[in-house]
């Protein structure tokens, strides 16, 4: 939806379609070139490769956003199926929201996604093909999106809002989530190595976004790995390898180095590998996937509307004392 409220309570909004909106799913190689595409065009925002390969979650945009999959080897896309009470015994889907992180479990059978409502976040995974979601993890006090699961499955991350704190949460035994970070900006996107010592995110704590990299669970050792810009990190699966996007759209690379006998990473200056398809990259999100050797990537390319040139700007409509029309 394209609104916004001025602070002196004028409403602005514009209908229509947003035609920068729909995407296709895009395979690239690491020298940039164009592998084809997969799936049908639609409304995506973020996009996950699962462990096997075999699949990519993709999270719909808007409002009533939903979840699904697509085989990649029979390219048929399904959308993740809840009953009516498939998410809460005490809330029914209609008055809850799902948000669009859908995680996969370690094993590729599961995905794990956020649910907000009633003042609270509740974390759920589904088995593919069933019906029913079990909870995860919930908080009354927090308010955060899932951003990933540990390699060895006993700890989700997710991050709160601006403020933002980053937290751990233990899947078995004592349940309090565990603080890792937090910053007066926006700490987001962290992912953990495939050992699972190491955990990559970006933060623009420092007025541009940038992408780290800390120990887990200490959080120290933190070392800033991008330069001049840059976030939305994903690990190579030997963990020798870090990829991420510059603030233009660049695909970036970072050798990694490992001490045998401390574990300590050394990270090499990056070197650019290609220009993705996505000029602006929105650092919130998930917009593309790299395969576990490092050598295929999958993006969410917008797609260039042949009629978009054509077709005149929606007009945009002002709204005074808006709030009178408001149903007591």
């Amino acid at each position: 939806a394209a609104f916004s409220v001025s602070d002196t309570g004028v409403l602005v909004f514009r209908t229509g379609r947003a035609s920068d909106s729909v995407v296709e799913l895009a395979w690239m190689s690491r020298t940039g070139k164009a592998m084809g595409t997969v799936g049908e065009p639609a409304n995506y925002r973020q996009i996950r490769l699962s462990p096997d390969e075999k699949r990519v979650a993709l999270a719909g945009a808007g409002a009533g956003s939903r979840i699904f999959t697509l085989d990649l080897g029979s390219r048929v896309t399904s959308g993740l199926t809840l009953n009516d009470d498939g998410l809460s015994n005490q809330a029914t889907a209609s008055s809850m929201e799902i948000t669009s992180d859908p995680v996969w479990r370690p094993d590729g059978r599961a995905l794990a996604f956020d649910v907000r409502g009633r003042g609270k976040i509740r974390f759920y995974q589904q088995v593919l093909g069933a019906r029913d979601a079990t909870v995860l993890f919930e908080s009354p006090d927090l308010r955060g999106a899932l951003s990933d699961w540990s390699p060895d499955g006993r700890f989700l991350l997710f991050q709160t809002l601006t403020p933002s704190e980053l937290y751990a949460a233990p899947l078995s035994g004592d349940p309090k989530p565990v603080l890792l970070a937090k910053s007066q900006k926006t700490i987001d996107s962290p992912h953990f190595s495939p050992d699972g010592k190491w955990v990559s995110y970006n933060t623009n704590e420092s007025g541009t976004w940038e992408t780290w990299v800390a120990s887990f669970p200490a959080f120290d050792n933190r070392q800033q790995v991008s330069s001049r810009g840059g976030g939305q990190a994903r690990w190579r699966a030997d963990g020798k390898e870090l990829f991420y996007l510059t603030l233009d759209g660049q695909m970036m690379s970072v050798a990694i180095e490992s001490d045998p006998k401390t574990g300590a990473l050394e990270f090499k200056a990056p070197t650019v590998l290609f220009q993705s398809p996505i000029a602006r990259p929105n650092m919130g999100l998930d917009q593309y996937d790299v395969t576990r050797d490092g050598q295929r990537f999958i993006f969410l390319k917008p797609r260039i509307d042949p009629n978009a040139a054509t077709e005149p700007l929606a007009p945009i409509t002002v709204v005074l004392n808006w709030q009178a029309g408001l149903t007591k």
